[in-house]
């Protein structure tokens, strides 16, 4: 017994809507020379050589990017021996539709290249400012630690030359402290001796 298939199965087994199938098959019936079995309720059945020739045109729809009258017209002349019909023949039409669209297809390639590429570009140039920004910080940073380095050393050295200069200072105190008393003692022994004491 052979499998029939409804609309609903049709399209589940097609990965389409039924709203589709409905639509591929009166379009089928349109162009074919036989009409698609019904039965005793009066709904459409297919069989297995119907799934084919639906398969058959959604590849050709789809794989070879025909317009759908025409995938029609080729998947009919396949599946049931006919031969293509004179408008299909006469009207030659898929070729140029194919380079049609190979043409679209290679123009939006190529603005999907020349889109990436000019992105490609600008993460360049940004990733560029920022290794700029980065190296302007780095030499901030060393500019102020060399700063930083010379205020310590000139703090350290000026520290030392305070200490030397209040070192001398101390030292010249002590000195004045010694040259007075021993002017007071040279006065003194000068008294002494001028008075004798």
């Amino acid at each position: 017994m052979e499998v029939e298939y409804r609309i609903k199965h049709l399209a589940d087994d097609l990965n389409i809507s039924s709203s589709a199938a409905r639509k591929y098959y009166a379009m089928v019936e349109e162009q074919r020379s036989k009409k698609f079995e019904r039965n005793r309720h009066g709904y459409v059945i297919f069989n297995q050589q119907d799934v084919a020739l639906f398969r058959k045109m959604l590849e050709y729809r789809d794989k070879y990017e025909f317009k759908l009258q025409d995938a029609i017209k080729y998947a009919i002349s396949a599946i049931d021996g006919e031969e293509a019909s004179e408008e299909v023949v006469s009207n030659n039409d898929n070729p140029m539709d194919s380079l049609k669209f190979l043409s679209k297809e290679v123009h939006r390639l190529n603005n999907l290249l020349e889109s990436q590429q000019e992105e490609a570009s600008r993460r360049e140039d940004m990733l560029l400012k920022i290794v700029q920004q980065q190296q302007e910080s780095i030499s901030r940073i060393e500019n102020k630690l060399d700063e930083r380095e010379e205020t310590k050393q000139i703090a350290e050295s000026s520290e030392d030359e305070t200490e030397e200069a209040f070192e001398d200072q101390k030292e010249l105190s002590l000195e004045d402290n010694d040259t007075q008393k021993e002017v007071p003692e040279k006065k003194k022994s000068f008294w002494v001796k001028l008075f004798g004491g």
